[in-house]
């Protein structure tokens, strides 16, 4: 919605007309609501006329008022004023329109007036009909009443308005600044006059460069007040604005503001300042001015940034990170707040709450401190007196450049003037060289060559100060791996000038290998460390074995074996050593040990050391011992180991034994020989008979098990008993090392009852005489 305003002289004009004229014209200038804001109602056209289409669109009534709202202005009480209002039909037929008596004693419309003379009747396209409204004051106030009229169509209102006395503000139509400096606050003073008939409530607003005060004034008739309109441009160029005064129900009135902008006449006598040379731990100082040849007193402050604009962007990014660091620490509380279990006491929970408000005023007054900071210039290096201050015209001031440098570097920053009367800061670039101390060490390197480990050796390296001032030095832990085997001392100091330091170097390691070590040394004020190198090699224990293989050759199954070898340490340290076999089982499953198997070896020592083998399985052997140096490697030397391991050859003689006839439960016997036809012992063993065969018959072995040695034969003493009559074979089953399966040997007898024989096969008995009898 557009304001329209009037310039101040013509308001004025205005305001002089007569009643009439006045009327018009404030109803000319003030805002005029369009038409379809005035219907209050839609009704149905049927009800009301034939013609229920219209050309006339429903946002606006069909008939057109003129004027669209009455205004009465300067009036007197108790008199009667009159304007007339004309409605012309603006459809394409004959149109009624009525107007509702009002309900306001103080207005009044009297019947309408058109072409045919009679009250009600239709309108044609495009005629008028007129009204004529009267009021009739009371006293001398505002009145304000909506008449209402009625359509086939619509109804809708026109408002009616009378304004009492009212004042008159005399303004200027323009106020020009003229010529001014930029980021300087210039201001312009012009009288307000009410020179009407009514006090007056006048608000004045603009925007910015522009500033007015007061902002709101209050003015009685005849009475005037000094206005303060202030101008602060940030830039260069013409700057316009206007200066909008409101006051009563008038439209606003607009006092336009104009000024040139230009940069005040202020200098610095450097664009660079360069330090002089300066050792670390001292300063130096410089000086650089800042000239005003301008009329006027200005402000100055020394900023980091350039412009106001990086001013905002640093503060806006302070805003955001201290955002992001309420949300953590709120994010803590809210963690421990979910960890405190449901029967907490209140206490706690009062607790949590207290925390929450006292988090959120830390934040608030941390923000508030960013956006209230100066942001002054600020430098680890470079300091600058004063950061802020006046400059009279005519005047200059001086700043002090002190530049402490924290190490040996070129130092490059920039320092920014803001100064009033300029729109840019001036800048002045400040450079510097840091000189550090000077140290060294009496040689950059040494070579230890060869350095048994185990063994402790010292060195010394001298480390001298050649510079002008004192030297801090500090020795930088090493995180590698042979770099942990030096010790320095002193490892921190400090060296006055000329000074030499012994620094002694202590050697001791527990791992074999070649090293190449870079120590490096901080020196307070350097940028670069001092360095000195150590290289040479770890050299471990001289120790091997004193065969080259552990030939086994042939082995029986399942017998020890074993072989004697001797660990030799040709080197003048101790060896801590230990004997790895890879591929042997565990436990019951072992078929190696090593005894002993680990140790500590004296210098030029050695050690008797004996390997049994007891192999459990018909394979070549082809395996290394593995020597195991602490400090020096898992298998910095292996023995081979060899061996095949076969199954002796043995034949049963006889493969089968008859006994033949037996008596049964008596013991029969009969030899069983065993003979070994190879180069290898052999072990068996004669199994033990289940239960159905010991219910037939036993067999006793005098040797159920032993050794044969090669080449050899054994006799095995059989003895069956047998419980049962009948033919009967039992078998006799022998276990040999190392085949998968048993020798099985027959054992076979007919099983006798005894046999008895009867010496008379008949005995005849006789009467005995009586003689003998």
């Amino acid at each position: 919605m557009t304001v329209q305003t009037t310039a101040a002289s013509s308001h004025s004009q205005e305001m002089s007309l007569d009643t009439l004229g006045a009327s018009a014209a404030a109803t000319n200038k003030m805002h005029i609501p369009h038409p379809h804001d005035r219907i209050l109602e839609i009704r149905n056209m049927g009800d009301h006329s034939h013609n229920i289409s219209s050309v006339v669109s429903f946002t606006q009534p069909l008939f057109r008022a003129n004027p669209s709202e009455i205004v009465f202005d300067e009036f007197e009480p108790l008199k009667i004023y009159e304007k007339t209002l004309t409605f012309r039909n603006s459809d394409a037929v004959g149109r009624r329109l009525k107007v509702l008596p009002p309900l306001n004693r103080v207005f009044s419309v009297s019947a309408p007036k058109h072409a045919g003379g009679r009250e009600n009747a239709k309108i044609a396209p495009g005629m008028e009909v007129s009204y004529v409204v009267q009021f009739r004051p009371e006293e001398a106030v505002d009145y304000a009443y909506d008449i209402e009229f009625v359509t086939e169509r619509e109804k809708f209102v026109v408002p009616v308005r009378g304004w009492g006395p009212q004042p008159k503000i005399q303004l200027p139509d323009h106020c020009d600044f003229g010529k001014i400096m930029a980021c300087f606050e210039s201001e312009r003073t012009f009288l307000a006059r009410n020179v009407g008939n009514k006090a007056a409530s006048v608000t004045f607003t603009t925007e910015a460069p522009f500033l007015v005060l007061p902002s709101t004034i209050g003015l009685a008739p005849g009475d005037a007040v000094q206005v303060n309109v202030k101008c602060h441009p940030l830039h260069h160029g013409k700057v316009d604005g206007a200066l909008m005064v409101q006051y009563g129900n008038l439209p606003p009135q607009a006092v336009s503001l104009a000024a040139s902008v230009t940069d005040a006449d202020i200098t610095s006598d450097k664009s660079v300042l360069v330090c002089d040379a300066t050792y670390v731990t001292l300063s130096a100082q410089k000086v650089f001015k800042i000239r005003n040849n301008s009329d006027i007193k200005v402000r100055f402050e020394l900023k980091t940034n350039s412009s106001r604009q990086e001013d905002q962007d640093q503060r806006e990014d302070e805003l955001v990170r201290l955002d992001e660091l309420f949300d953590q620490e709120c994010q803590q509380l809210r963690s421990a707040d979910l960890e405190l279990s449901d029967e907490s006491s209140d206490d706690e929970e009062l607790g949590m709450s207290v925390s929450t408000a006292a988090l959120d005023r830390k934040y608030q007054r941390l923000k508030k401190q960013a956006v209230e900071d100066p942001q002054l210039f600020k430098h680890d290096i470079f300091s600058v007196e004063p950061p802020e201050g006046w400059i009279y015209p005519g005047g200059e001031a001086e700043f002090l450049v002190t530049f402490h440098p924290a190490i040996a570097v070129e130092y490059i920053t920039s320092v920014y003037c803001f100064v009033q009367g300029r729109a840019t800061r001036i800048p002045v670039h400040l450079k510097g060289r840091g000189i550090g101390p000077r140290v060294c060490f009496s040689y950059a390197g040494l070579n230890l060559d060869e350095v048994y480990m185990n063994t402790a050796y010292e060195y010394k390296a001298e480390l001298e100060n050649r510079g002008e001032i004192e030297a801090r030095f500090q020795l930088n832990p090493s995180t590698s791996t042979y770099g942990q085997f030096f010790n320095f001392e002193p490892e921190t100091g400090v060296l006055q000038v000329g000074e030499t330091r012994e620094i002694k170097v202590s050697v001791l390691s527990n791992v074999a290998g070649s090293f190449g070590e870079d120590f490096a040394w901080t020196i307070q004020g350097s940028p670069n460390d001092l360095k000195i190198r150590f290289q040479g090699e770890f050299v471990g224990p001289e120790v091997g074995f004193d065969m080259d293989v552990l030939d086994f050759e042939h082995v029986s199954y399942g017998f020890i074996n074993s072989k004697i070898f001797r660990l030799c340490n040709a080197s003048p340290i101790p060896a801590s050593w230990k004997i790895l076999l890879d591929g042997d089982g565990q436990l019951l499953g072992k078929e190696w040990d090593i005894v002993p198997s680990s140790g500590v070896l004296l210098p030029h020592g050695k050690q008797k050391i004996q390997l049994d083998f007891v192999s459990h399985s018909l394979k070549v052997y082809d395996m290394c011992l593995k020597l195991a140096i602490d400090g020096v490697g898992d298998a910095i030397q292996t023995l081979p180991i060899m061996a095949v391991c076969e199954a002796p050859r043995v034949s049963l003689n006889p493969p089968r034994i008859d006994l033949g006839e037996c008596f049964i439960r008596h013991p029969a016997s009969h030899d069983l020989e065993l003979v070994n036809n190879s180069d290898l012992p052999c072990r068996y063993e004669v199994m033990d008979q289940d239960e159905i065969q010991i219910a037939t018959g036993t067999i006793v072995i005098d040797q159920p098990r032993g050794v044969i040695a090669p080449y050899q034969s054994l006799k095995l003493s059989v003895t069956l008993t047998n419980w049962r009559l009948g033919m009967t074979s039992l078998p006799i089953t022998i276990a040999i090392n190392g085949h998968d399966t048993h020798s099985v040997v027959d054992l076979t007898a007919q099983v006798a009852g005894p046999q008895l024989t009867v010496s008379h096969p008949c005995l005849l008995y006789t009467s005995p005489s009586p003689r003998d009898s």
